[in-house]
């Protein structure tokens, strides 16, 4: 288990998390919702060991992959040379099983690959090792329905094996399949399981529209 116990962030004076509190269990995905601004990056860099509370504590429940909007990626290297250099930061071997169909482009330089393959070759490279905490910074943004489609399937797997997952998102069409429970962060955190934010958690269209709802209302 991932636990965010009682922990506040300043950058300066400026105060980004104040006391925020919560726990991601074995086979849970949290979606961490709110405006831009309100510390949702610096949720994920908190919980990786990039940067460190102000005060509180955080534990996690394993070793943790994370995901950044941004690429990690070193373009003048091929896709396998990238794959045995993260391979080796993770004291492990490159599986024989990537995601994304990525060993039909094992010889590619990553920076001839689209930026929906680079994402997907950021994030192959980031599960290497099979971490158990795995955190998502918007990895849909700008990108297509093929990849969407592909990484959802690739998250409910990472879920059925037991992995807790911390994922940022805007869209609610991201993340409504696996979604266990949304955190909304602002001046005051409002936490909602999947069942209590819609009546039946099986309805997706309820769950976007409530979603929405919240979130315009607390962007205000």
């Amino acid at each position: 288990m991932t636990e965010i116990c009682d922990v506040s962030f300043s950058y300066g004076s400026r105060k980004i998390l104040e006391h925020l509190s919560f726990r991601v269990t074995s086979s849970e995905c949290v979606v961490l919702a709110g405006a831009n601004g309100r510390g949702k990056s610096t949720v994920l860099s908190l919980i990786a060991g990039i940067l460190r509370p102000s005060s509180g504590r955080i534990q996690t429940g394993g070793r943790v992959a994370y995901i950044p909007q941004g690429s990690a990626l070193f373009e003048d290297m091929t896709v396998a040379e990238n794959l045995r250099f993260f391979a080796t930061l993770a004291k492990t071997a490159v599986s024989d099983e990537l995601p994304f169909n990525l060993h039909d482009y094992m010889n590619v330089k990553a920076g001839k690959l689209s930026g929906g393959m680079k994402k997907q070759l950021s994030i192959a490279c980031a599960l290497l090792g099979e971490p158990r905490v795995i955190l998502f910074d918007e990895p849909c943004a700008g990108l297509d329905i093929v990849y969407r489609r592909e990484l959802i399937a690739l998250i409910h797997s990472l879920k059925a094996k037991g992995c807790e997952i911390v994922y940022v998102g805007h869209d609610p069409m991201e993340f409504v399949s696996f979604c266990d429970r949304v955190l909304f962060l602002g001046q005051n955190l409002q936490s909602y399981s999947r069942e209590e934010l819609v009546a039946d958690p099986a309805d997706d269209q309820q769950f976007c529209e409530i979603f929405a709802r919240i979130f315009e209302k607390l962007s205000h």
